[in-house]
């Protein structure tokens, strides 16, 4: 199997139905993918389905057998029993890859057919450093945020050159399909036991505490972490102040979540979906503690560069950034320290403990 195909490939299809097509093909499990298709055309139904592809040394196209539908009605974003109707259960699909392009033909068993171009989503999409601002500065804007009493997240990167991404693409994931039926049973089981909880897979509830809580403990998952606190999440901007080499600034970013959620007054059509996403997600802390001391919560995304979604050229209604002076680093942490904000009070476990004796006492982590 070639090395060529991984990737989040967005383009449109065009045939018996027509409407926007996303492939996702994890590195390193290039024999299958998970496609999300929103049909426009009026023929059909948004829709998700797996495929497994083969190609033989003397093949030019790859081949794919479509399986595992699931449609989704386009107004309530829900998924639809197709028991006694007719949709399609099996199909074909051929495609090559040539100059970072996708192209190819499917076809179905009841008589749907067409073509599909798509480009590789481009994964690193920064916000141009625009202005930098002293901490003094950004401690105003912060406040100005806290009198406002709405629905902020607040998110710190240690350089301003780190893009929003989750972890879990990060890793050169994209097939969700993939992830939840082979990662999640075992480590769920495992997280049970050692937190004395129950976190089932089928549970709405249940499976976000437990995603939430892999994700505070580092395993890659599709959420990306965030605050209620833009000063929880400049701590998170400086904590590492003092490296070797350290950029001109840090950056804070502010997610309007309550003006994005208003704009989009839709119900969660699942994990698994045939829209790209970028969902706010207000998930059971349960004995997280970490989350809990960070006052986390989080956005789900199956794209793999939010800030693209959320941000043109920098430019958004519902993404504001800030880039704060490195310079500053000192100041700003023994200010956040004196808040309440510093390592073992963000991460209330013996790792932390250990963390930061070791740091005291050997110069380093």
């Amino acid at each position: 199997m070639g090395n060529d195909i991984f990737g989040q490939w967005i383009g449109n299809i065009t045939g018996t139905n027509s409407g926007t097509v996303i492939f996702n093909i994890d590195k390193g499990a290039e024999d299958r993918a998970l496609i999300m298709f929103d049909d426009v055309s009026g023929n059909g139904d948004p829709m998700t389905a797996v495929s497994f592809f083969q190609r033989l040394p003397t093949d030019k196209e790859y081949h794919g057998n479509l399986s595992m539908f699931a449609f989704f009605d386009a107004k309530t974003k829900q998924q639809i029993n197709t028991v006694g109707k007719e949709y399609p259960t099996i199909g074909d699909i051929f495609f090559s890859v040539t100059n970072g392009e996708m192209t190819g033909r499917w076809s179905t068993n009841i008589g749907t057919s067409g073509q599909f171009v798509a480009k590789r989503n481009c994964c690193e999409n920064v916000c141009p450093v625009v202005n930098v601002v002293s901490w003094g500065k950004f401690k105003e804007f912060a406040f100005a945020y806290v009198k406002q009493g709405r629905d902020f997240y607040f998110r710190g990167h240690e350089t301003s050159d780190y893009s929003l991404r989750t972890l879990y693409h990060r890793m050169d994931c994209w097939n969700l399909a993939r992830y939840f039926t082979d990662s999640l049973q075992d480590l769920f089981e495992a997280l049970g036991r050692f937190n004395n909880d129950r976190y089932n897979l089928n549970d709405g509830a249940d499976f976000g505490a437990g995603l939430h809580l892999a994700q505070h403990h580092g395993f890659p998952t599709p959420l990306l972490d965030w605050t209620l606190s833009p000063f929880i999440a400049s701590y998170f901007a400086f904590r590492q102040c003092k490296r070797t080499v350290h950029p001109k600034s840090v950056r804070v970013y502010c997610f309007d979540k309550h003006q994005w959620t208003l704009d989009r007054r839709e119900t969660f059509s699942g994990f698994i979906s045939p829209w790209a996403l970028v969902r706010p997600l207000k998930l059971s802390l349960g004995k997280n503690q970490r989350a809990i001391a960070q006052d986390a919560v989080s956005l789900y995304s199956n794209v793999d560069n939010i800030e693209a979604v959320l941000s043109s050229n920098g430019q958004s209604k519902y993404l504001t950034y800030y880039d704060i002076d490195y310079n500053d680093c000192n100041l700003a942490l023994q200010e956040l320290r004196a808040m309440g904000i510093y390592e073992e009070r963000m991460f209330p476990d013996i790792d932390a403990v250990c963390r930061v004796a070791k740091k005291t006492y050997f110069g380093k982590e």
